[in-house]
């Protein structure tokens, strides 16, 4: 559920008008605006070329953004981010460090040409912190989770909670899994909670945190008709696409 709550939280900002979905990510992100698409090589020696559009936000958040996640395992570009431990549950590192490796690493495609499951969501994090002014997880606390009545609902298991979180386990190299008792780093650790989900299967009704339908639908015209504008309506999924090997 991490993913839908980070764009829910992203959206939030969207409504209030300070950032619109059809602007260039390097706005925000100033460091990606020479971002390049791979042709060939390895990490870190790439051939690349110009993208076909600049990324847009709208397409971190349907991941049409040319971004990926290592455990792809599909081309050269996934092998860089394994290298680099890019989006990695386990690392030492932060958002602002993914960003600045990202900043390194070549697109797999052009934004808007294909679909492909990525860090996308991971950088609309950052992005929130970024527009918001305030640390991504202290704005999902105070807009979100706390509105809600979402107690337990955190990056990290608080101590005194351990004792009522489900054990953990990982796929490991040999094809067997390995245990993690009550260890959960990465995305929301939640504990017996299912109101997250009635806000969605209740349409945003819960406590009046979402639009409203007629909101939604007005959004949903609206960027229907950016998206076609900027030509990003015709998306491809990643089965249709050759990768490299």
């Amino acid at each position: 559920m991490t993913k839908p709550i980070t764009s829910v939280a992203f959206m939030m900002l969207f409504e209030e008008g300070r950032v619109a979905l059809d602007e260039p990510v390097h706005k925000y992100i100033p460091e990606w605006k020479n971002l390049g698409v791979f042709q060939a090589g390895t990490w870190p020696a790439f051939l690349t070329k110009p993208p076909s559009r600049p990324m847009l936000i709208v397409d971190l958040l349907r991941h049409t953004s040319g971004l990926t996640y290592g455990f792809q395992q599909r081309s050269n570009v996934d092998a860089a981010y394994r290298e680099q431990k890019i989006g990695e549950v386990v690392t030492s590192g932060t958002l602002q460090s993914m960003i600045d490796d990202l900043a390194k690493t070549p697109l797999e495609f052009s934004p808007g040409e294909a679909w492909n499951y990525s860090v996308s969501t991971d950088v609309i994090g950052y992005l929130i912190g970024k527009i918001s002014g305030m640390p991504f997880e202290q704005f999902l606390k105070e807009r979100i989770f706390n509105p809600l009545g979402m107690n337990d609902t955190d990056f990290f298991v608080a101590p005194d909670n351990a004792h009522r979180f489900a054990a953990c386990y990982s796929a490991d190299p040999k094809g067997g899994m390995t245990f993690h008792a009550t260890e959960r780093k990465g995305g929301f650790a939640a504990i017996l909670h299912l109101r997250r989900r009635r806000v969605v299967l209740d349409r945003g009704r819960l406590s009046d945190l979402l639009p409203r339908a007629a909101g939604r639908r007005r959004t949903r015209r609206r960027q229907a008709a950016r998206s076609e504008d900027a030509g990003i309506d015709d998306v491809q999924s990643p089965a249709r696409r050759t990768r490299p090997a």
